[in-house]
């Protein structure tokens, strides 16, 4: 099987047994790989009434047929689970270099289930595969523990995905953490790891990844990489990381700012800018494998109270920590990221709880002995750094914030659930959907929640993945079938694996062509795109399995409800509608029976009792 290993890591952490079993050919071709594979695998394995941090459920790891070869931004991998936070359906991915290494020790995916009965980590080598004790690792941070793993294991080159402290305590927000910052984020991987008692995993691998027709492949790889040098989407990104997203956001109104009550402020706007983020950026810069975009940046920091020597912060990350705090202090941003980076929370979950917290704090909801003593106001640094302590360690107000903040104001009630702003129990990611229609559906269908990623709607309105001129942003017109694409197209690019900023510059013939010659199997650009149909699909059936249903596709009011500032806002009924028609749902939101036979899903409809009712 060209571009694939062959073969899965099974562990069971309960028995401490660890074995390798082939992989099927039928489910590489029809589910490609990444989150494909990590979808069709945790839907057959993990049942509708599983605890999501219980040892019944499973943690799948998975690469793609591109992950491990030469091609541009492909070393990138999938954690899908059921999320902890949700409780719904979950997948995470990274870049750096860990997912190429993965496919380097001979396997396509890991698959992780049962729970340690004491701490540990998982070594993988191109030879064999154990567990070994982490009771010297538990409490390090995800970052200092890399090394100490490299150092004590004399491997250099070693490849770690690990969590932190906030993992180790199961906080509902908690990320995996690799390669020196990249992140597996949203939704609470890592405390699934947590509750595992699996602390890190560890990969050196020296296997190549065959490739059906290396020739073609090479002289792609060649033309794409000169498409990249000449992109100014891709210069952009290489001069200011995705900082430089916040400049044209500000100018669209689509930043959120004070708790997404408002859509401008000018303070913010002269103090948070792509310039001011490199001002402070040091000259270390960093790519994931075989990427020359190069986006990532790296800071030091020194100055009285704070201090850091790390990544920097993605555009998620200043807009929340930033403008959705109404924080201008760039050094306190780059410092809540560090420490995000070090407990393993999630950025975007964190500072959305510490907004929400902060305006119940100015409502009166939260006292300041509630608060453990910190001043909640509005942009103070010592509050947001606190609150971040407090959630890393699982103590005082913290606590309660690092389960998300649909379940803080369950807790708070008085009122709160108002201004506890998420989508089926995930917080936003720092795009409105009053600036951009198509996020309103895209939000509000999301598998895991509100995305941008998982279905790129922005690209549907800038005319980057349609024909013809773009759709207005303003507009509900067409945003059903424009987000079926986008979302089809970005699980698609999941499933390769490839990040976003080299798989939109492809028409999805070119890649079908890559796949083509990268595994020997004929594919056609429709072909992809209904793998991409097949698995939104699956994920749509797991969620429905975990109860959830056309109810829940609604956004918070505040996102159906003009900024402060005045402005318009996206018609989300009109939407749902389109978008459930568009992709062959009933009225509420249920994939029929003859929708999932054409995907190869006849099982599902048996699974779900479709068919019993004539669905």
């Amino acid at each position: 099987m060209s571009g694939y290993m062959g073969k899965l890591l099974w562990v069971d952490l309960t028995q401490g047994k660890i074995e390798s079993l082939p992989l099927d050919g039928g489910l590489a071709r029809d589910y490609i790989g990444g989150v494909g594979l990590g979808t069709r695998l945790v839907y057959d394995l993990v049942a509708r009434d599983t605890d999501p941090l219980s040892p019944e459920n499973h943690l799948v790891f998975a690469a793609g047929p591109l992950t491990g070869t030469t091609f541009p931004t492909s070393s990138r991998y999938e954690v899908c689970t059921r999320s902890p936070q949700t409780g719904i359906w979950l997948d995470a991915g990274a870049s750096g270099k860990w997912g190429a290494e993965l496919k380097r020790t001979g396997y396509d995916a890991i698959v992780i289930h049962g729970a340690s009965p004491r701490p540990a980590y998982l070594l993988v080598t191109g030879e064999t595969a154990e567990l070994r004790d982490a009771a010297d690792l538990w409490g390090q941070d995800a970052i200092e523990v890399q090394g100490y793993l490299r150092t004590r294991l004399g491997e250099r080159a070693l490849k770690v995905a690990a969590i932190g402290p906030a993992g180790e305590r199961q906080v509902l927000i908690t990320s995996i953490i690799n390669d020196e910052g990249r992140v597996a984020g949203r939704g609470g991987a890592g405390a699934v790891m947590g509750s595992k008692k699996l602390k890190a995993i560890a990969l050196r691998g020296r296997r190549q990844v065959p490739l059906a027709r290396p020739e073609p492949f090479r002289q792609r790889v060649k033309e794409v990489l000169a498409a990249l040098g000449r992109s100014p989407t891709s210069q952009a990104l290489a001069r200011w990381g995705t900082s430089a997203n916040i400049d044209a956001a500000w100018i669209t109104g689509d930043v959120p700012v004070q708790n997404w009550r408002r859509r401008a402020w000018k303070q913010g706007q002269a103090r948070i800018t792509s310039q001011k983020v490199a001002d402070l950026v040091a000259q270390r810069y960093g790519a994931c494998l075989y990427c020359p975009i190069k986006c990532s940046r790296w800071v030091r920091l020194e100055r009285e109270g704070l201090s850091l020597d790390g990544p920097g912060p993605e555009y998620q990350t200043l807009a929340t920590f930033g403008p959705l705090l109404l924080n201008d202090n760039l050094e306190v941003v780059l410092a809540a990221n560090d420490l995000c980076n070090r407990y393993g929370l999630d950025t975007v979950s964190a500072g959305a709880a510490i907004a929400f917290a902060m305006e119940a704090y100015e409502r009166g909801i939260v006292s300041p002995s509630e608060a453990g003593g910190l001043d909640l106001s509005w942009g103070n640094p010592r509050a947001i750094l606190g609150l971040l302590r407090q959630m890393g360690e699982r103590r005082g107000l913290g606590e309660l914030l690092g389960q998300g903040v649909k379940r803080a104001a369950e807790v708070l009630g008085r009122g709160s659930q108002e201004f506890a702003l998420h989508v089926k129990g995930m917080e936003p990611p720092m795009h409105d959907p009053r600036a951009f229609f198509a996020m309103a559906v895209n939000y509000a269908t999301g598998p895991r929640g509100p995305d941008h990623m998982r279905g790129y709607a922005l690209a549907h309105e800038t005319g980057l993945w349609s024909k013809g001129a773009p759709a207005s942003r303003f507009s509900d017109e067409g945003k059903g079938e424009g987000v079926r694409l986008a979302q089809d197209r970005s699980t698609m690019l999941n499933c390769l694996i490839l990040c976003v900023f080299c798989g939109q510059a492809l028409s999805v013939d070119d890649l079908a062509e890559v796949l083509t010659w990268t595994t020997g199997e004929p594919y056609t650009g429709g072909e992809l795109l209904m793998v991409g149909e097949r698995i939104v699909n699956l994920q749509r059936a797991f969620n429905l399995r975990c109860g959830v249903s056309g109810a829940d596709d609604t956004l918070p009011p505040r996102l159906l409800r003009a900024a402060e500032e005045g402005g318009r806002v996206p018609d989300l009924a009109r939407q749902l509608q389109d978008y459930y028609a568009a992709r062959g749902w009933t009225a509420d939101g249920v994939p029929t029976a003859q929708k999932l036979a054409e995907l190869g899903l006849g099982g599902v409809s048996r699974d779900l009792g479709l068919e019993a009712r004539g669905g």
